[in-house]
């Protein structure tokens, strides 16, 4: 016979209110290392360029290269706009990159950190 104790749970799985998502994938990018722990599951919801929300984090896809990063919307001297690509700990370089080079932006709706 089992005992309670046997049948006692080893581990949990704490799972955050989301709202609708349209994928979901496990992040091993350490650029963003002090908003989004490398092996976390990050929750994504496809969003329009013209309604991202400065400092917001976001997958910014274009031509060469798939990145999670803060994105803030920087107006250049002949009011070209450009994505502005930063990263959380320090260690890599922002990136800028032109609107028009940008070919689906996904916005952040959440993170499962897994232990």
């Amino acid at each position: 016979l089992m005992g309670q104790q046997d049948l006692a749970p080893s581990q949990y799985l704490y799972l955050p209110v989301l709202e609708d998502c349209d994928c979901a994938f496990r992040s091993y990018d350490d650029a963003i290392a002090a908003d989004i722990m490398p092996g976390s599951i990050v929750f994504l919801k496809k969003n329009d360029i013209n309604a991202i929300i400065p400092g917001g984090m976001y997958v910014i896809v274009s031509s060469n290269f798939v990145l999670l990063r803060r994105v803030r919307i920087v107006t250049n001297d002949d009011n070209s706009r450009e994505l502005l690509l930063e990263g959380s700990n320090g260690i890599y370089d922002s990136l800028r990159v032109a609107i028009d080079q940008v070919k689906a932006v996904f916005r952040v709706v959440g993170t499962l950190r897994m232990f």
